[in-house]
């Protein structure tokens, strides 16, 4: 996902690394941006499938945060006939609804980018992820709406 929206915008904007020594299995602000995989999520927010969230100082984001329903949702990443629970076994699908991973993120990060929801049909940003929809690529309206903030 973040390869993805550096080559649509066409310039290297996040820096990857992998760190598993957080202290907490929450979002915390503890300087660290991070995804996390969250087993309880709030009951008036069910259906929401992740959020992000933005920690600013000034005009510099000091860290974002996505969360990731992983109460209410199972996800897939390349084969989306094995779903891939909280827990981080993998099981065979069953009749049961998957949502792809990697659009989900991909969504998120746009969010980190600074965009909104959108209507337009095609968007990583639209609202909802219908399940088994593998919505990867950003659309033109994503690359001008992303571009207008990082050209």
């Amino acid at each position: 996902a973040v390869k993805t929206w550096e080559d649509r915008i066409g310039q290297k904007i996040f820096n990857v690394t992998e760190d598993f020594t957080r202290a907490s299995e929450l979002p915390t602000k503890d300087g660290k941006s991070a995804i996390y995989f969250l087993s309880s999520w709030e009951a008036d927010r069910m259906s929401e499938q992740g959020r992000t969230s933005i920690y600013w100082a000034g005009d510099q984001i000091m860290e974002a945060d996505i969360r990731i329903n992983a109460q209410n949702f199972s996800y897939y990443d390349q084969d989306p006939k094995q779903l891939v629970y909280p827990s981080g076994t993998v099981h065979a699908m069953a009749g049961e609804d998957g949502y792809n991973f990697e659009a989900l993120i991909l969504h998120e990060l746009g969010h980190f980018l600074g965009l909104k929801h959108t209507a337009s049909s095609g968007s990583v940003m639209v609202t909802h992820l219908a399940s088994y929809t593998d919505r990867i690529t950003p659309s033109e309206v994503d690359a001008q709406n992303v571009q207008c903030v990082y050209r």
